[in-house]
């Protein structure tokens, strides 16, 4: 069925008005959602080394920039593309296990050692 222009029903001011008030709630709430989302994922890094952080936010972006790859972290921080990987996948796993665990204490710094115990290399993030 086809609509002529007198079929069709305008809206009042106070409908428009009413739209735009539920745009800006949802836009509210939808801002909200995400600074609780940006707090939980604070919190969750802030259980990382200062390397693993910074490793996580080059290879995912989560600082706004453009995600990384391995080899431009690697190079970068002056490590191999395979410290890089082992970082990240170790930083991963921590992030995993304390998401079920909420009550876990952040990590001091104190494990700033690589895989296999060696003293880590100095951060340059």
């Amino acid at each position: 069925m086809d609509l002529g222009v007198n079929d069709v029903q305008l809206l009042t001011d106070g409908e428009i008005a009413e739209l735009n008030e539920a745009a800006d709630r949802g836009q509210q709430r939808s801002d909200e959602l995400r600074a609780r989302l940006a707090e939980q994922l604070r919190a969750l890094l802030s259980r990382l080394t200062r390397l693993e952080r910074g490793v996580l936010t080059a290879r995912f972006g989560l600082d706004g920039r453009a995600p990384e790859r391995p080899a431009d972290v690697a190079e970068r921080l002056g490590m191999s593309v395979g410290r890089v990987r082992r970082l990240e996948r170790r930083a991963l796993a921590k992030l995993a296990r304390s998401a079920r665990s909420p009550v876990a204490e952040p990590t001091s710094e104190e494990e700033e050692t690589s895989d296999h115990g060696r003293e880590a290399e100095p951060e340059r993030i």
